[in-house]
């Protein structure tokens, strides 16, 4: 029973993640072939705008080699042909622009064609989410605003009584696809600390955190080993908890939202949580948890959603944080080890 639970689960998650993904590549796709846009040949496709898609089709073939271990062998396959299916239309990274090259004096002996083998979405998706824009580790009683100046990943560990902050720079006057973008975060280890993440287009990882307050947009969250973690949350797909205690939960609401359309692009505008941008468009499932370490009918008494008095109190807070951040940020390069 708990097996075919931990099925339907994840049918229930993928099937929902899939759908969006293949809607953001369809508009992707139309985008770069002109469908829609008054043209004829359309805009070219750009790494910036390939890459959340990359990333987060990257993230879904990682979540189904998670789930092999109770996922029935036909429905692996059948995840497996929808995943290679997305793949294949979303295609190969744009290549850049061609320019004629000086012919070397003695060209290097050929590959052979069978190694020829072109990158993937996936391929391409894998070596950028090992690529840390911002990294924080072993910090104590400190306050981090870090302004991203690429996109990547961050990894925030071991970290105890710290504030952290990540702000895209402002982007106003430039295009959505030329601003830099968190394509996942893994925070680890923290203990009494306050992070606001903003939008990740991907994937966040939460691992032994212990009476930390988070505020966040992801297409997916995971909370492993945590206690007393409260976290205001916009989410494509509800979070997932295992081995956690003592869990609050805010779906973000207004929080998500507020700043107007100027906020995706303006860095001073008010808090934003998700937006088109980052590929944060469908419903906000952030308090829609499920907790794996809990099967049966009953509600879990491991998580709960925040009452009105605490959601009140934590949306001034992220707001005021916000805020008092703007103009306090230091480059990412300077955190990077």
């Amino acid at each position: 029973m708990a097996a075919l639970d931990l099925s339907q689960r994840f049918h229930d998650t993928f099937v929902a993640a899939t759908q969006a993904l293949d809607a953001a590549i369809r508009a992707y796709v139309d985008a770069a072939a002109g469908n829609g846009t008054g043209t004829t040949a359309g805009t070219a496709p750009t790494a910036a705008a390939y890459a959340p898609l990359a990333a987060q089709l990257a993230q879904l073939q990682h979540d189904l080699t998670d789930a092999t271990a109770f996922l029935p062998h036909y429905d692996q396959r059948k995840y497996g042909d929808r995943l290679a299916a997305l793949n294949a239309a979303l295609g190969p990274p744009p290549r850049t622009k061609f320019a004629f090259k000086r012919r070397p004096v003695a060209a290097a002996p050929a590959a052979p064609a069978a190694s020829a083998v072109p990158q993937t979405a996936v391929d391409v998706a894998a070596a950028q989410n090992d690529d840390l824009c911002v990294r924080l580790t072993d910090l104590v009683g400190e306050t981090r605003v870090v302004t991203l100046d690429r996109s990547g990943s961050a990894r925030l560990v071991n970290l105890t009584d710290c504030t952290v902050v990540l702000r895209p720079p402002a982007t106003v006057g430039l295009p959505p696809t030329a601003a830099p973008t968190l394509m996942a975060a893994h925070l680890q280890h923290l203990t009494r600390c306050r992070v606001l993440l903003g939008p990740v287009c991907g994937s966040v990882m939460v691992e032994d955190c212990t009476d930390t307050d988070l505020a966040l947009g992801c297409r997916q969250l995971r909370m492993h080993a945590s206690r007393r973690v409260a976290t205001t949350l916009h989410a494509e797909s509800g979070p997932i908890i295992e081995d956690c205690d003592a869990m609050r939960f805010l779906a973000a609401g207004d929080v998500s939202t507020e700043g107007g359309s100027d906020a995706d692009t303006d860095a001073s505008a008010g808090l934003v949580l998700a937006s088109p941008r980052h590929g944060l468009t469908g419903d906000n499932r952030g308090a829609h948890v499920q907790d794996f370490y809990w099967l049966r009918s009953t509600p879990s008494p491991h998580w709960s959603v925040m009452e009105a008095a605490a959601a009140r109190k934590a949306r001034a807070a992220w707001q005021a944080l916000w805020q008092t951040s703007r103009g306090a940020a230091e480059p990412a390069a300077t955190v990077r080890a």
